[in-house]
């Protein structure tokens, strides 16, 4: 009676297959392909490019519109000391101008310009990369392949109807296994990808042509060295001053036929942190050969 009672508790018991160990030395995928790969915000802790050169040559290189001022501010300074008496003082006789128009003028200068840069460091570099979409990767080969302490499921399952007791296996050795198609809808690492250093070395810019380059309005001022002249009487005297200020306003300046060409001896990124998001990983025809399985118990 016992037994007809405990009969349907045990054949409905919850079952879980153990597996030691699972090795294959090699295998092949067939076709390995990935619909979307989304990177998120890249960040790039330090970003350093050591002795980058660069190299602008135009056509021609002018500046359009120079209108030139040309400022005169005087100034006067006296000064007497007789006896108990004394005083000093700035009288501002305010100032001249004269403006010419200039008009275009040409930069032989700028027609040849090279930059040394020795280095360059830039911290915490935000980059966003758009997806990867339809990868495909042909296939795969696949070299020493193993697992261990594998539960099959995690969770149990049940047996209805049948009575099994506990299965022991210790070894169980297969040829060849083929898998027609498997499919991994999403993988999202917990943490994301850390490049702690990268490094590139002998990079070369080919030149570039980039056309006319023509900047906005350019307002530069000058300030030479004030002139003057002074008269010391002894117990007075006084002074005149002038201060030459030049004024110059540009329309523009015009490059034309510019041609760029850069090169970095070495450039370098640290602690770059990519988040990755990949999905709809198909892989095809998945051959693992002379795989063995090692403790199998239930």
């Amino acid at each position: 009676i016992l037994q007809a009672k405990l009969q349907p508790l045990l054949e409905k018991a919850v079952k879980k297959i153990t597996v030691g160990n699972i090795t294959a030395p090699t295998g092949s995928i067939g076709g390995l392909t990935v619909d979307k790969i989304v990177l998120g915000d890249v960040t790039i802790g330090t970003l350093t490019l050591l002795n980058t050169a660069v190299n602008v040559t135009s056509g021609t290189a002018h500046l359009n519109g120079v209108k030139v001022v040309l400022e005169l501010a005087c100034t006067a300074n006296w000064w007497y000391d007789i006896a108990v008496f004394s005083d000093s003082g700035t009288l501002n006789l305010g100032s001249l101008y004269f403006s010419m128009n200039v008009g275009d003028v040409q930069v032989p200068a700028f027609e040849n310009i090279s930059l040394a840069i020795p280095a360059v460091a830039v911290k915490n570099v935000q980059a966003a990369i758009p997806p990867i979409q339809a990868v495909d990767l042909g296939g795969a080969v696949l070299k020493t392949i193993s697992a261990t302490e594998t539960t099959l499921p995690t969770a149990g399952f049940t047996l209805t109807g049948l009575g099994v007791g506990n299965l022991s296996l210790s070894t169980l050795d297969v040829p060849q296994t083929y898998t027609s198609q498997a499919f991994v809808g999403r993988f999202l690492p917990n943490h994301p990808l850390l490049l702690p250093e990268v490094q590139m070395g002998g990079i070369q810019v080919p030149t570039v042509a980039a056309g006319d380059i023509q900047s906005g309005p350019i307002d530069l001022d000058a300030l030479p060295p004030a002139q003057g002249l002074i008269v010391d009487l002894g117990a007075l005297g006084f002074g005149f001053q002038v201060q030459p200020i030049l004024h110059m306003a540009i329309d523009a300046l015009l490059m034309q036929d510019v041609e760029l060409a850069a090169s970095v001896q070495q450039a370098s990124v640290q602690n770059v942190l990519v988040p990755m998001d990949i999905r709809g990983v198909r892989l095809g025809k998945v051959r693992l050969n002379e795989v063995h399985v090692a403790d199998i118990t239930m």
